[in-house]
């Protein structure tokens, strides 16, 4: 009957090993797969801090409970063999276990340091990704200014070449009329060339008849006044 309510107490505190089924890791690594990284591995290490103290708190217990079995098969010795090597069994399934949370508590304490370290990288992460970001966002506003300034750039030149053109247009308009202007002062000059020599036969007619009838004092002066007053207005015309 006490051994019989010694493993009843032993299943009932969680001690014994054929009822452990589930380790407090696997279900908080369940859990904690439903949010993001960071928050996993927070409750991740949170889970694992959690396993630490419940196994440590098993190993205690469990060295409390060996203890009083050790006490209670050195009682039991007096009364028969076969009770002695049950009590036995239940201290080596204990040793064991104890073992075996050991075990666990070594594993789970390495994992929560591994987590720590990629956390602590994560962070370093963040903060290069957020320097990086800042860098960027400064260049962005550069390149916004350049793009701004060539802009006004290329539109005042864009003006400049429209001025351009318009006096292009002009000078080429300026063109035509100087030479439809020189066409007709070409004309013009040919037209008086035409008629000095027209002026100079009948000045030369005038003479032979003048000379044979006497009058050619008065006419030569005639004749000068006519072809000054000719070569004045021909000068007016070309200057």
């Amino acid at each position: 009957m006490l051994l019989e309510s010694r493993l009843s107490n032993l299943k009932q505190n969680n001690f014994y090993p054929s009822i452990l089924s589930l380790g407090v890791s696997e279900k908080n690594l369940q859990q904690s797969s439903r949010y993001p990284p960071e928050v996993k591995d927070y409750s991740r290490i949170t889970a694992l801090e959690r396993e630490i103290s419940d196994i440590k708190e098993q190993m205690r217990c469990s060295k409390s409970v060996w203890g009083s079995n050790n006490a209670y098969t050195q009682n039991m010795s007096k009364d028969g063999k076969s009770d002695e090597v049950e009590v036995k069994e239940v201290n080596e399934e204990l040793r064991q276990h104890a073992e075996l949370m050991e075990a666990k508590c070594s594993n789970a304490q390495r994992e929560r340091d591994v987590l720590e370290l990629q956390i602590v990288s994560l962070h370093s992460g963040l903060h290069q990704e957020k320097v990086s970001s800042k860098e960027l966002e400064k260049k962005c506003v550069k390149l916004q200014s350049e793009i701004t300034a060539n802009r006004s750039i290329n539109e005042s030149l864009h003006l400049e070449v429209s001025a351009l053109k318009q006096q292009s247009h002009t000078l080429e308009n300026a063109v035509k009329g100087s030479e439809s202007e020189k066409k007709l002062l070409h004309v013009k000059v040919e037209n008086l060339q035409k008629e000095k020599q027209i002026l100079m036969s009948q000045k030369e007619l005038l003479f032979e008849i003048m000379k044979k009838k006497g009058k050619w004092k008065y006419l030569s002066k005639e004749l000068t006044r006519r072809l000054v007053a000719f070569l004045i207005g021909f000068l007016q015309v070309f200057l």
